[in-house]
């Protein structure tokens, strides 16, 4: 499994299904308010995570156009150091630009 949790799913939900305990109910009768609140925190920063992901490719899209994702385009863009390069670039301008944007928000807020 590549995550440790489930983003797109109900926190509870998630968690209940990865306790040993196979009856719903016996699991409930473990989670704990520091529990809870943590898988609030958890999953929260998760979903941050995935809506930056989807507004980079929502990004990309606007400003690449849909034929490069095209499975042939893409698996040609990534086996090329010259075509991946210059996205790489500016992928992690992007990914620069995010970062500032946060640590302001943060001190706003």
């Amino acid at each position: 499994q590549c995550w440790s949790l489930d983003a797109t799913s109900l926190p509870l939900a998630d968690w209940i299904q990865k306790q040993p305990a196979q009856d719903p109910r016996e699991a409930m009768s473990h989670l704990t308010e520091t529990i809870s609140d943590r898988l609030g925190r958890e999953y929260s920063d998760a979903y941050e995570e995935a809506q930056l992901a989807v507004r980079m490719v929502d990004w990309l899209v606007a400003a690449e156009g849909c034929q490069n994702f095209r499975p042939a385009a893409a698996a040609a863009l990534l086996a090329s150091d010259s075509l991946w390069l210059p996205l790489r670039r500016r992928l992690l301008l992007i990914v620069l630009l995010l970062l500032l944007l946060l640590l302001q928000l943060r001190r706003i807020l």
